[in-house]
């Protein structure tokens, strides 16, 4: 087991909150319309986890969950670029790695009209488009990953932890995000109610023969929510409520193994985000509801029908299931909680999950630099594994420091 000494744990800390004293990254103005702007993002997590299927050594440990480096350049008012590079753990080597996140080009025409052209977030679901700097709790639900931009998985221990028996095979040509282009805008159709769609095409899963298609729309009323990305908390800045709804599909993703028939992929989420104020604070909610169809395939295979993706029958990864979060922003203090539960299609309930969370966050420095304390219980249908005593839930307990700059 790795020990920490509370020394290094407070020296840690006393940087971090030295850190807040610096405000947005560096801009290099180039001439009256273009300028690079660098901003720099770091997520380190301390985990503790209770459970009997997690390695000794690994149930006290500390984690980089992001360190990212973006070059934001606009060119003119029409044409900005993007780029964000991402510190990435190699599981077959000793070390680490930088890898290539987001590559991409916009185009606005107007704030009806634009285009994200490269490498990005698809959106798929809100929280597929929501900002990772900008989350209320410590990171994603864990059913946010169902997308098959995440192949389809579930996770757990505050997205730190896969679920056996929830992931299809499927992948991306890329991690996390995909390639290609969607074309976007906002419209306000009154003082109080405010429209933004999404139309997207993409390169989708590695083993398919068509294209990908994602279709998303989001109407607020109140404030409207600016921006191609969204926030889980705005932090008091903004009055609104937004009801959304995606669509993501791709046909001929992989073949059943066994039979050899095309398989079909579709994900169909509603959403509900609410930013109010209540008595001396401010009161976040958002909610979402997953559907997951793989046809009620077996294990998926690539094209030629023989060569599987993974272990897991499509039914384990299908289903549907919600998640739900609130919290309550009082000053600089928000104490959330939340829950999210997914039922596969397997006759077995292999796949099942529930999740239940409940923390707190100090931003002493908005989303600029913040900290986070939050305890997880993760519990399955059935066993994690095989092992005689095995348990079927995960504790864990997690202090996260964020800063972006």
């Amino acid at each position: 087991m790795r020990m920490y000494s509370i020394g290094t744990l407070t020296v840690a800390m006393l940087t971090l909150f030295a850190s807040s004293l610096i405000h947005a990254g560096p801009t290099i103005e180039l001439n009256d319309e273009a300028s690079l702007k660098f901003v720099l993002r770091v997520q380190g997590l301390y985990l503790n986890t209770d459970s009997e299927i997690v390695d000794e050594r690994d149930k006290n440990d500390f984690k980089i969950r992001r360190a990212r480096l973006q070059l934001i350049g606009t060119v003119n008012p029409w044409l900005k670029t993007f780029i964000q590079t991402e510190y990435a753990e190699d599981p077959n080597a000793s070390g680490s790695d930088m890898r290539l996140l987001d590559a991409r080009i916009q185009l606005k025409k107007s704030d009806e009209v634009q285009a994200y052209i490269g490498q990005f977030l698809v959106p798929s679901s809100r929280m597929n488009a929501t900002l990772s700097d900008a989350l209320m709790t410590i990171d994603y639900p864990g059913i946010t990953y169902k997308s098959l931009s995440w192949g389809n998985k579930a996770v757990g221990s505050f997205a730190n932890r896969t679920i056996n028996t929830t992931g299809s095979g499927l992948a991306g040509t890329v991690n996390v995000r995909d390639v290609g282009v969607t074309f976007w805008g906002q419209k306000s159709l009154s003082e109080k109610l405010h429209l933004k769609y999404y139309l997207g095409t993409f390169d989708g899963a590695r083993s398919a023969a068509g294209e990908r298609y994602t279709a998303r729309a989001t109407m607020n009323i109140g404030d409207p929510e600016a921006g191609f990305l969204y926030r889980s908390t705005y932090l008091g800045k903004k009055d609104t409520l937004a009801i959304g709804t995606s669509y993501d599909i791709q046909n001929n993703v992989a073949r059943d193994l066994d039979t050899g028939a095309e398989v079909n992929y579709a994900y169909y989420t509603v959403d509900l985000f609410a930013e109010k104020k209540l008595g001396e604070g401010v009161i976040n909610f958002e909610g979402a509801y997953q559907d997951l169809d793989l046809g009620d395939a077996g294990v998926l295979a690539q094209q030629d029908g023989t060569t599987a993706l993974g272990s897991n029958t499509a039914k384990q990864s299908q289903g549907s299931g919600y998640y739900a979060q609130a919290g309550y922003l009082l000053g600089k203090w928000q104490p959330w909680l939340g829950y999210e539960t997914w039922q596969s299609d397997a006759p077995d309930g292999a796949g099942n999950v529930d999740i239940s969370r409940i923390g707190i966050s100090y931003f002493f420095q908005g989303h600029t630099a913040n900290v986070k304390l939050g305890y997880e219980q993760l519990k399955s249908d059935t066993p994690f594994s095989s092992s005689v005593g095995s348990d079927d839930k995960i504790n864990t307990l997690v202090l996260g420091f964020y800063l972006n700059f």
